[in-house]
């Protein structure tokens, strides 16, 4: 995708370390030590005005090349919890951009952190409801589940949602857009059905399209899925992925459930929660719905990219490097 636009790519050997296997870390030492002179030798032959990072391991040497070299830095933090790099890097980066305002206390310089939120299309949020509904398959004006585990799938997710319909169907004149991923695809497609309001879908590539149609949606909780939900005040019911980093996506969610704006479903609990069912009530209670969409929408930042774009400007007009 990056080469497609027409970017350049270069790779690094950095690997992320193993914390339960501290012996399983020596290859990734020797990959750190061979990624830092990598990076050294990038920076020389790019000279940038600027370096971001976005987290992850992959950004460690980079930035800390870059820094060694006066180059402006600016570090991006997209989840609730920093992770490790994020900590660390904090310590170096001349500005740290966070999704959470909770963050900045766990970073090594609040004063150095500004709360701008995750980066999105902010075009996408004004998509005619009508217009999106009728490429989907869909109808504008019945009452829409969307469900969404990434463009893999959620396989819990997928199963609960298909013990349901084995058993009753949605409540009349409602639908559902259900995005199943590529794993799972064959094994769903046949409950797709027109008559009973049910789209069943291998990927949608336009989900901001899917979600302009939604009145509700059930995702996993990854900071780019909040960022989206919320920007456009989508009630949401959220099952964290289990074997995230750091259990970051329950800390994610757990942000929107202090603001009640969703509400969380554990990946253990799908066995005995019913995932449509929940939907169900929340879309019922118009009053409850309500305030559900206007508190996503207070946590929204639909501006976030601008407001990156625009510190990374200013550091580049203003920074150290050459």
């Amino acid at each position: 995708m990056i080469t497609a636009a027409g970017f350049e790519l270069v790779q690094i050997p950095a690997r992320g370390f193993v914390r339960r296997q501290p012996l399983a870390n020596i290859p990734v030492l020797w990959a750190l030590a061979r990624s830092a002179i990598a990076c050294r030798r990038i920076v020389r032959r790019f000279k940038p005005d600027v370096a971001v990072g976005t987290g992850g391991y992959v950004t460690g040497p980079v930035i800390r090349a870059a820094h060694r070299a006066g180059v402006p830095t600016l570090i991006h933090e997209q989840n609730r919890i920093p992770g490790l790099t994020t900590r660390w890097l904090s310590r170096i980066a001349d500005v740290v951009c966070v999704a959470f305002a909770e963050s900045a206390s766990l970073l090594a310089y609040p004063e150095r952190v500004k709360v701008t939120g995750n980066p999105i299309d902010s075009d996408s949020i004004s998509r005619d409801r009508a217009s999106a509904a009728a490429e989907l398959g869909l109808v504008a004006d019945q009452p829409t589940i969307l469900i969404t585990g990434g463009s893999q799938g959620a396989r819990s997710i997928n199963e609960n949602i298909a013990r349901r319909l084995q058993k009753a169907d949605l409540p009349e004149n409602w639908q559902l857009l259900w995005q199943t991923g590529s794993r799972d695809f064959d094994r769903y497609k046949g409950f797709a059905s027109p008559e009973r309001g049910l789209v069943v879908k291998e990927f949608v590539a336009d989900l901001a399209g899917a979600m302009a149609v939604a009145d509700i949606i059930i995702a996993r909780a990854g900071a780019l899925t909040i960022a989206e939900i919320t920007a456009r005040g989508l009630p949401a019911i959220l099952v964290p992925y289990p074997f995230s980093a750091a259990d970051h996506q329950t800390k994610n969610a757990q942000a929107l459930v202090e603001a009640g704006a969703c509400l969380m479903v554990s990946d253990a609990e799908l066995k005995s929660v019913d995932l449509l069912q929940l939907s169900a009530e929340v879309l019922a209670d118009r009053g409850r719905h309500a305030r559900m969409a206007e508190r996503a929408k207070k946590l929204g930042q639909p501006e976030a990219t601008q407001t990156i774009v625009k510190e990374i400007l200013q550091l580049a007009e203003g920074g150290k490097g050459e």
